[in-house]
């Protein structure tokens, strides 16, 4: 490699859209209003990998990715989550899109805890960026109801942390660095960011003040709330992170730039093919 270190910009953003009076849902108008000012936002913002949650479909994806040219993004994953009553496709899906293609990719549901079944789930795309490869996990992790929010956010970051583990256990392409990035409850994140930590993981944020942590707007009267985040592992290679405030957005989008030192990561595959070339001799 020519340097040391490479930065790549990540972007997570929840689009779910400002809570409007007197509205019912969002029609196609809606959509594509949301979508060129969500484009608008993010040329600004200029990320090389964008997590995506509560979007509608891979359809609104690919119009995202075409509003954000002369940029080149691709789709790297979008889940078809259903819902758990109906069965129909749910329109809060997450996605990832970025300049780099994805070498691997997946989107899983939440698995049901007794009766309950967890809205959201999890996508992941596993992308060559230089010589790193990082593993992005696009969140929505949010509980059906406030009795089920200790327990459920308990479920799903065990779930996220077993889907952690199947990646670390590849054998051929394994990923340097992990981003898990997206939305949980704010009434349980005491119990998400604990989890987390205990498993190695950094908060980008750790270091900003609550009050500029803010990634949901109050409700008149009400102050703001913070149920967006950007965990990485390794915890320290997170750096210069800041959150967008935007007055016709219900989320805020949440960035960080990602150091990736590309010696670090040719001593770690050096290791790794040293321990693989040993193993075969000793089968030989």
């Amino acid at each position: 490699p020519n340097g040391r270190a490479e930065t790549i910009r990540v972007t997570t953003w929840n689009l779910e859209p400002a809570t409007v009076a007197g509205t019912s849902g969002a029609g196609p108008d809606t959509n594509e209003i949301r979508i060129q000012e969500a484009a608008a936002t993010l040329k600004k913002l200029n990320p090389d990998v964008i997590l995506l949650q509560q979007v509608r479909d891979w359809e609104m994806c690919g119009q995202l990715a075409q509003a954000l040219k002369p940029a080149d993004y691709s789709i790297s994953v979008c889940s078809s989550f259903r819902e758990a009553r109906t069965g129909t496709v749910s329109k809060q899906q997450v996605a990832i899109l970025s300049r780099a293609k994805a070498y691997f990719s997946w989107s899983e549901a939440w698995q049901t805890q007794g009766e309950t079944a967890l809205p959201g789930g999890l996508a992941f795309a596993a992308l060559q960026i230089g010589q790193q490869r990082v593993g992005f996990f696009s969140v929505l992790a949010e509980t059906a109801s406030v009795e089920a929010r200790a327990a459920g956010q308990r479920a799903a970051i065990g779930q996220l942390l077993e889907q952690v583990g199947s990646v670390r256990n590849w054998v051929a392409n394994q990923v340097h660095v992990y981003v898990v990035a997206g939305t949980f409850d704010t009434g349980a994140q005491d119990t998400s960011l604990r989890l987390l930590q205990q498993a190695g993981f950094g908060d980008a944020f750790l270091e900003t003040p609550a009050a500029e942590r803010v990634t949901v707007a109050g409700k008149p009267g009400q102050p703001g709330a913070t149920a967006d985040y950007i965990f990485t592992q390794p915890g320290g290679c997170a750096t210069n992170p800041r959150i967008l405030s935007m007055a016709d957005s219900g989320h805020y989008p949440v960035t960080c730039e990602l150091e990736l030192d590309q010696e670090d990561a040719l001593t770690l595959d050096q290791r790794r093919h040293g321990r693989a070339g040993r193993t075969d001799n000793l089968e030989t």
